[in-house]
């Protein structure tokens, strides 16, 4: 399924009543999802299950949408991809990824927004993140990620680069790095962008318990943290470098 050129999807289910979208039943494989490229009149889809896909189920180029109480049934791969789009996505259920990420997102659009709030995030296998983002600097946009759950992985639960970021009532438990990569393990990390740019995060209300380190911070980054619980880090709840990777600046704050 294609949105294209300031077109739009409405697929609004109900609790009692979901829409579920997938292959048609006497057709055997996987299908492609659905895909919005210039799609810039905000589509909304709520309580919808994905099912059957073989690449992420939902792709947005250039495009904005609401998206609430999805669910993606039996599916491993990445779930969403965002280049240069506006999303609110709340209250959603993510699965367990094998050696992939749930979602990845490059840059937000002026005067648009990248709204994670309220989500249950499932585990990963491998070298792979939860969230890998990149882009949205203040004083434009920048990605918040608002009291969602996040039940551990083996890599990273935010992987933020050259990216500004709110974030806020989350939990983060359970993240142990379970990979070969040089890579360290934590809730969340940050590092440098492509042209260069730094992180700059606010940490609020977050729980982390049971991770290797609850925050890596390096490649200059800067982060105001206040009323956070920091919780059995395995290895050292804050870090300014990883050790197997050689050659990345410290933390300055």
């Amino acid at each position: 399924l294609f949105v294209g050129d300031k077109g739009r999807l409405l697929a609004e289910g109900t609790a009692q009543r979901r829409i579920e979208l997938m292959l048609h039943p006497r057709l055997s494989g996987r299908w492609n999802g659905v895909g919005f490229d210039g799609a810039t009149n905000e589509s909304r889809l709520d309580q919808v299950e994905f099912r059957t896909c073989l690449r992420a189920p939902l792709q947005f180029t250039n495009s904005a949408a609401t998206l609430a109480h999805l669910e993606f049934p039996g599916h491993q791969a990445n779930v969403l991809r965002s280049l240069n789009s506006s999303l609110r996505v709340t209250g959603c259920t993510f699965p367990t990824m094998a050696f992939d990420q749930a979602i990845e997102g490059l840059g937000i659009p002026a005067g648009g927004q990248m709204v994670i709030e309220g989500n249950v995030f499932g585990s990963t296998v491998g070298y792979a993140d939860i969230v890998d983002f990149s882009g949205g600097t203040r004083p434009g946009p920048i990605p918040q990620f608002l009291n969602n759950v996040f039940l551990g992985g083996s890599d990273d639960g935010l992987d933020l680069d050259g990216t500004d970021a709110h974030i806020e009532g989350n939990v983060f438990m359970h993240f142990h790095k379970n990979n070969s990569n040089t890579s360290s393990s934590s809730a969340v990390a940050t590092g440098r962008g492509s042209h260069g740019e730094t992180c700059h995060l606010t940490l609020v209300r977050n729980v982390f318990f049971d991770n290797d380190h609850d925050m890596i911070l390096k490649d200059f980054a800067e982060v105001s943290a206040s009323h956070n619980t920091f919780v059995n880090s395995a290895i050292g709840s804050l870090a300014f470098s990883e050790p197997l990777r050689p050659g990345l600046s410290p933390a300055i704050s």
